[in-house]
């Protein structure tokens, strides 16, 4: 007896292993020599975790909205 959900997953892990070799070939080519200028450049900076990105906001957003006051609840 076939699972068709096993037989899916399985389509969709093979479309994206095409789509991921597609972008590769799809990258420009680095110079065979390139020079010190060009290495320097292509060094990435370490990425920093995204535990600290998220805590601290660059910016707070403005609201979109006038906000209403909170009205005073009226206690039993």
């Amino acid at each position: 007896m076939a699972f068709p959900v096993a037989e899916d997953e399985e389509r969709t892990m093979q479309i994206r292993k095409v789509e991921t070799e597609m972008a590769v070939r799809e990258l420009p080519r680095p110079p065979a020599n390139p020079t010190p200028r060009q290495v320097r450049v292509q060094q990435r900076p370490l990425p920093q975790p995204q535990g600290q990105q998220q805590a601290v906001p660059p910016w707070p957003r403005p609201r979109t909205q006038p906000r209403t006051p909170n009205q005073p609840r009226e206690k039993p």
